[in-house]
């Protein structure tokens, strides 16, 4: 396997992990968020 192709896979990984969890991170905020003025 040579550098380049290696370095395609990585990028393709992160980038569906990015895309995985990003809705994530974004419903976990939302969450906070809407427990910290529901506390407050």
């Amino acid at each position: 396997m040579q550098l380049p192709e290696l370095a395609f896979a990585i990028l393709i990984i992160a980038a569906l992990a990015l895309s995985c969890l990003t809705p994530i991170i974004l419903l976990a905020l939302f969450v906070k968020d809407y427990f910290s003025k529901t506390i407050w």
